[in-house]
C-alpha cells in the first residue's frame, strides 16, 4: 500500500472519530430511557438527532381496558397515590440543571404511579423523557415540528417532549412548580395510555365524529382528567417532602391561567382547567378524576 493511500485512509478514520465525538457531546441520555436532544440549541439548518429507545413492553400478564365511565382505575373508590418522598435534583434555568430536575421529578411521578397501576392489574409500561431547548426541534412520530405546544406526549413512543422554551422558563424563571404541573400532566397522559384509557377516547372520537362538538368534548374530557391526574401527583409528592407548598401553589395559580383560550375547545375553560387540577390535588383519588361521569358544564 502507498503512502498516500495510508494517509488517506487515516485522514478518514480521524474524520469518522471526530464525528462520533461530536454526536457524543451533543446527544445526553440518562438511563431509564430519558434522552436530552440538543440541549444547546442547534445552528442554522442543523437537524438534531431524535432518536428514541423503543417503548419498553410490561412483562407480565396485565393488559389495557378499553372502557371509559367503568374503567377499573376510575370505578373504584379510594385509590390514591401514595406518598412520595423523592430527591429532586436543584433547579435552575440552565438547560443541563433544568433537564436532571425533569429527569428525577420524572422518576418520582413514574414511582407514584406504577402501584396503583399494579394494584389494578393495568400495565406499568414505562414512559420516556425527551428535554430540548427548542420546541422547534422536536422530531416525533405523532406530530411534525413546530411551536404550538408547551409540552406534548406521544403514545406511539411513550415519550413525552418538554420543551425549555415553549415552557416559558424565560417566563416563569425559577417557579418550577409550574413545569413540574406540566409534566405531572403529560405524565398523566402515559396513565391513560397504558390503562387503555387513550384508545376508549379515541374509539368515542371516532364514532361521533371526529371534528364533531361531541369529539372536542371528548377531548376536553381527556385533557382535564391528566389535570386531575397532575393534581394528585402534586398531593403525593407534597405529602412525602418532595414539593413544598409553595410549589404547589404556583402550579395551581398557573392552571387557572391556563386551557382554552383561542382555537378549538380541546382542553377545557382555564376555570375548568384549574378546578380539576385543585381537585387532584385535594383529593388524591383517581375517582374523584372520572370526567367521563361529569356534567358537560363541568368540562367545557
Amino acid at each position: 500500500m502507498s503512502l498516500l493511500a495510508v494517509i488517506i485512509i487515516g485522514l478518514f478514520l480521524l474524520r469518522l472519530l471526530n464525528e462520533w465525538a461530536e454526536n457524543l457531546e451533543s446527544e445526553r441520555t440518562a438511563g431509564g430511557g430519558f434522552t436530552a436532544i440538543e440541549l444547546d440549541p442547534a445552528g442554522p439548518g442543523s437537524t438534531p438527532d431524535a432518536s428514541t429507545p423503543p417503548p419498553r413492553t410490561d412483562p407480565g400478564t396485565a393488559q389495557p381496558v378499553y372502557e371509559l365511565e367503568s374503567h377499573p382505575l376510575l370505578a373504584t373508590p379510594n385509590i390514591g397515590l401514595p406518598s412520595a418522598s423523592c430527591p429532586l435534583a436543584p433547579w435552575s434555568t440552565a438547560p443541563e440543571q433544568a433537564f436532571a430536575h425533569l429527569v428525577s421529578a420524572f422518576e418520582c411521578f413514574e414511582t407514584m404511579w406504577q402501584p396503583v397501576l399494579q394494584a389494578r392489574q393495568l400495565p406499568t409500561t414505562p414512559a420516556n423523557l425527551t428535554v430540548i431547548s427548542e420546541a422547534s426541534s422536536a422530531v416525533s412520530p405523532c406530530t411534525s415540528s413546530g411551536q404550538d405546544f408547551a409540552a406534548f406526549y406521544c403514545p406511539v413512543n411513550n415519550m413525552i417532549y418538554m420543551p425549555l422554551d415553549t415552557l416559558g422558563v424565560a417566563v416563569h424563571g425559577d417557579r418550577f412548580g409550574i413545569y413540574l404541573a406540566v409534566l405531572a400532566h403529560e405524565y398523566g397522559h402515559h396513565v391513560q395510555n397504558a390503562a387503555g384509557l387513550l384508545d376508549a377516547q379515541w374509539q368515542r372520537r371516532q364514532s361521533v365524529g371526529h371534528n364533531s362538538a361531541e369529539a372536542l368534548e371528548v377531548s376536553r374530557r381527556t385533557e382535564l382528567q391528566a389535570q386531575c391526574f397532575s393534581g394528585m401527583a402534586f398531593a403525593s409528592a407534597q405529602e412525602g417532602g418532595t414539593i413544598s407548598v409553595q410549589r404547589a401553589q404556583e402550579a395551581g395559580a398557573s392552571m387557572y391561567r391556563s386551557g382554552d383560550s383561542n382555537g378549538p375547545r380541546t382542553h377545557g375553560t382555564p376555570s375548568n382547567y384549574g378546578s380539576w387540577w385543585e381537585q387532584g390535588y385535594q383529593l388524591n383519588s383517581t375517582a374523584m378524576c372520572n370526567t367521563w361521569l361529569a356534567e358537560s358544564s363541568d368540562v367545557s
